[in-house]
């Protein structure tokens, strides 16, 4: 009959009338009638449909077994061909989780299974991806099987498996003797990291079992297995500090898998300069609420006794962010020295000066290891970036503890600065490591200026350094007249000054001179040197004659 319709100008259209019952065999499952039509050479086994589907794909993407059985038995299907979609039979029925299908394509002696489909993914990707352990298992027993083989980004099925946490799948591709446990894609991203990043402990439990796991890799951005365990986790909702706030979500972080990969042998935190160096990655720990975590690298991990190279502590990072809770576990926890200085030459309690933090620096000023006159690199202490930055309410605190900064600013000749200080009631007369006070700073460098402040404010005149040597002493042997004269109005002791100390200060006087210094019914005093003339005529003294 065939023949005969062959010649008949009606073949054309039985043919297209049967090609279109089998499309509807095809989608409907139906495998006799499938069959039936499959005899027929006329059947164009690799045609596409409106959707740009082959007959094979189609059957594979619905799952229809018995049609795909069909569909191999023809001896010109081309098991390889990639319909209109990019799809691939052997490729979508491992990424269905079609097992039946995956088993019938794979008994084909031409089939390829390592082709990646219009995704750049290979059969084993797919099904690795998707968790379909049975399937992946099939195409494993292949001798021709890459199983390192990515997707065009470089992510291998290992990859793919571990970020998706199926650890049934990562168990059995971890069994092929030769897995690249460390294989990473364009981004950098390992197995391990994929599986920290996601927080699931087996499957890192599994990967840290290896004797050939790179425990630190770096992802392109610098970020290692680590990390990624304590920046992210499960989000958990939290009341903001306003009663009738918002409820905001944070980040816990993967403690468990943190724990792992912290008592892993060998796993030294890096301190290289890049994101995941060990003084960061605590201040996540922190920030993400893994006080075990913080504790664990604190100890055991970082280095207790050194500056900090590179960056910046995880005291200097919450200082400087108003972060009192994680500065009181740092403290509680026992950093290492609290006032080292990070890589721009800060300490943390400048950090919290600079910023206003009122509450940080408070809670600083609690620890007796904080040494509040620790100058940055600069030469600043946390006392004068307060008072240059005019925050008054952290001067007040830091006032307290304070007992180098007036002097620095004294000698800088910060006149406004000091003046905070003073209106904050910082001990005008405390005294350096040599005993002198903030006037005698302001003598010994020339800030008339700011000693007349000094003074005005109530400083002690007579205050004596460990050499027994006052202000007016220290403006004499200096020959500063203007000081002496100065510190004198404020009745400045003359003890321990000679005459040719004053002679020294008055050098303009001739040696024919008389020294006389008297003291005024004020209090304030005056040298004078007077010729004979002048003491013959006996002028009226109006005030005690000292010398």
């Amino acid at each position: 009959m065939e023949d005969e319709l062959s010649n008949s100008e009606g073949y054309y259209n039985y043919v297209e009338r049967q090609q279109m019952l089998f499309w509807k065999a095809v989608e409907a499952g139906q495998e006799d009638t499938a069959r039936s039509l499959l005899r027929h050479d006329f059947i164009r086994i690799h045609e596409r449909n409106y959707e740009d589907r082959t007959f094979l794909s189609l059957a594979v993407g619905l799952g229809h077994t018995n049609i795909v059985e069909c569909l191999l038995d023809r001896h010109d299907i081309d098991v390889n061909l990639q319909d209109g979609n990019g799809n691939l039979p052997l490729n979508e029925a491992a990424g269905n989780g079609h097992e039946a299908i995956s088993s019938l394509l794979l008994e084909k002696d031409d089939i390829d299974v390592n082709l990646k489909d219009g995704d750049n993914r290979t059969p084993l990707i797919k099904a690795a991806s998707n968790g379909h352990g049975a399937i992946v298992s099939q195409l494993l027993e292949r001798n021709d099987i890459d199983a390192n083989l990515g997707d065009d980004e470089g992510d291998t099925p290992l990859v793919e498996a571990a970020w998706n946490r199926h650890e049934t799948v990562v168990s059995l591709l971890l069994g092929k003797t030769d897995i690249q446990p460390n294989a990473r894609g364009e981004s950098g991203i390992t197995p391990l990291y994929a599986a920290a990043v996601k927080g699931h402990e087996i499957i890192v439990g599994l990967l840290l079992d290896r004797d050939d796991i790179e425990l630190n890799p770096k992802t392109s951005s610098g970020e290692t297995p680590l990390f990624a365990a304590a920046n992210n986790g499960t989000r958990i909702g939290y009341q903001t500090a306003a009663p009738q706030g918002p409820h905001r979500l944070k980040y816990c972080g993967h403690k468990a898998v943190s724990e792992l990969l912290l008592n892993k042998e060998g796993n030294e935190l890096d301190r290289d300069g890049s994101i995941d160096r060990g003084y960061f990655l605590l201040s996540k720990a922190l920030e993400r609420g893994l006080q075990d975590i913080a504790s664990k690298i604190l100890i055991a991990k970082i280095s207790r006794n050194v500056e900090i190279p590179i960056g910046r502590s995880p005291l200097s990072w919450a200082a400087e962010r108003n972060k009192t809770d994680q500065v009181r576990s740092i403290l509680r926890i026992g950093t290492p020295d609290p006032n080292l200085h990070d890589a721009q030459g800060r300490t943390p309690p400048s950090r919290a000066a600079e910023c206003d933090s009122i509450s940080v620096v408070s809670l600083l000023l609690e620890s007796s290891r904080i040494d509040v006159n620790r100058h940055d690199l600069d030469r600043r202490t946390p006392l004068s970036i307060a008072a240059d930055t005019q925050n008054n309410a952290v001067v007040s605190i830091l006032v307290t503890r304070d007992t180098v900064t007036l002097h620095s600013l004294v000698r800088e000749g910060n006149l406004s600065s000091v003046e905070i200080l003073l209106n904050n009631r910082y001990d005008i007369n405390t005294k350096n490591d040599v005993g002198q006070s903030s006037l005698h700073v302001a003598v010994d460098d020339n800030r008339f200026g700011i000693a007349v402040k000094l003074l005005e404010r109530g400083a002690n005149v007579n205050a004596e350094d460990h050499s027994s040597m006052t202000p007016l002493c220290l403006a004499v042997q200096q020959k500063r007249r203007d000081f002496a004269e100065l510190l004198l109005d404020y009745s400045a002791s003359t003890k321990g000054i000679t005459f040719y100390g004053w002679r020294s200060l008055y050098e303009d006087f001739s040696p024919q001179h008389t020294l006389r210094i008297t003291e005024r019914a004020s209090g304030n005093r005056r040298v004078d040197f007077l010729s004979r003339n002048n003491l013959l005529a006996n002028e009226p003294e109006t005030g005690r004659r000292l010398l």
